[in-house]
């Protein structure tokens, strides 16, 4: 306690229970590694980044490890970084908003990443479309559109709220 105060520095004394936090804290310090990249609207579906398709701002990405949680969301051009990360495995993936699905990665459960040596990922990409049923469309053209479309029901009843499914 003395040496840190004498230098402007920290000093823990942290119960048992408290370790994991102060370890966290610890590593935000010195952490060095980087994870990023930019989301897309993947407009073809096809799960590639086409040059046409545009970037999307304002879209959240979640790392883990553990009980460590660091979010980050996307800026106007579609990317996103996570900076001070310390050497560990990490498992990165997107929230998708309501009436999106992801196709880039294939796995929904997004990229796991390790760190090691401070090293720095700028490519873990992600791409996104809009379900069929949350489109706000009437794409088989029967006129009605998602929750009242017969098409996006399991069992073809509109009627029947828990049948509806907007990822069809």
């Amino acid at each position: 306690q003395t040496v840190a105060s004498l230098t402007g520095g920290k000093y823990y004394f942290p119960l048992p229970n408290e370790l994991a936090g102060v370890y966290q804290e610890i590593s935000a310090l010195i952490g060095k590694g980087l994870i990023g990249g930019f989301i897309f609207h993947d407009s073809n579906g096809n799960g590639i980044f086409d040059q046409n398709e545009p970037k999307l701002a304002n879209r959240t990405v979640q790392l883990t490890s553990g009980t460590f949680t660091k979010t980050a969301t996307s800026n106007k051009d579609g990317a996103y970084t996570l900076i001070g990360l310390c050497d560990g495995q990490y498992q990165l993936k997107q929230t998708l908003p309501q009436g999106w699905k992801q196709t880039l990665p294939t796995a929904q459960t997004g990229y796991s990443v390790t760190i090691s040596n401070a090293s720095s990922f700028n490519d873990k990409n992600f791409g996104t479309t809009k379900t069929r049923c949350a489109d706000i469309i009437d794409n088989d053209n029967n006129g009605f559109a998602d929750a009242k479309d017969s098409t996006c029901h399991k069992d073809g009843d509109p009627t029947n709220t828990n049948s509806y499914d907007p990822n069809i």
